[in-house]
């Protein structure tokens, strides 16, 4: 039977730097359960429990996985992040396409996937539960200033009514505006750590 080399590899290591599992699982923060199981090929370790392995056998990632691969993680996590730009079509999509990529990403053991899902929901859910409040806000100030005027007969009543509301109304689009901005600017800066890290992460430490 072909030996896994993923798993020879952490071994050797291991053993080069005069570790043992307990040793290792204490240094990289994994179990070594966890370890004695990746060694013997009995569970196939993720992406975030490679990157930890890593950091403590103070190698880059890219020796223990396929450089190839390991040189497509920066690239393959900015999609975590990207996928969040969908709240400019439809707000809910910000939240959910986030989610099912990170799931997907989290399957094929891309590292750091938990901690940048982390931040890209947690930033979607604020700007979601802010642009509610603003909805909600415009909608009762609409009918509150509707009512207010109901009682309008002139012309120059009426023309006044709708001036108030087109001003209440722009006011409150360039507030949506600017805080799309801020959430634009939010994924960017997400979108750069993430690649960053995931460089660092090819890169001896």
């Amino acid at each position: 039977m072909n030996k896994n080399p993923l798993a020879e590899k952490i071994k050797y290591l291991r053993k080069k730097k005069g570790l043992s599992q307990v040793a290792l699982g204490e240094l990289s923060g994994v179990s070594y359960k966890t370890i004695q199981r990746i060694e013997r090929e009995n569970t196939n370790p993720s992406g975030d429990t490679l990157t930890r392995i890593a950091a403590a056998l103070e190698v880059p990632l890219a020796q223990l996985v396929e450089k190839e691969k390991a040189d497509m993680f920066p690239y393959i996590i900015m999609v975590l992040p990207l996928s969040a730009l969908l709240f400019l079509i439809n707000m809910y999509l910000g939240i959910l396409v986030p989610i099912l990529v990170a799931f997907v990403l989290w399957y094929k053991n891309v590292p750091n996937v938990k901690s940048i899902a982390v931040k890209v929901i947690v930033v979607e859910i604020l700007w979601l539960i802010v642009q509610m409040i603003i909805v909600y806000f415009t909608y009762n100030q609409m009918v509150d200033k509707f009512a207010w005027h109901g009682g309008a007969k002139s012309t120059n009543d009426i023309q006044n009514t709708f001036r108030v509301q087109a001003n209440f109304v722009q006011s409150v689009a360039l507030i949506i505006l600017l805080l799309k901005t801020a959430n634009l600017i939010m994924i960017g800066v997400i979108t750069m750590l993430a690649y960053k890290k995931a460089s660092k992460n090819n890169a001896l430490i």
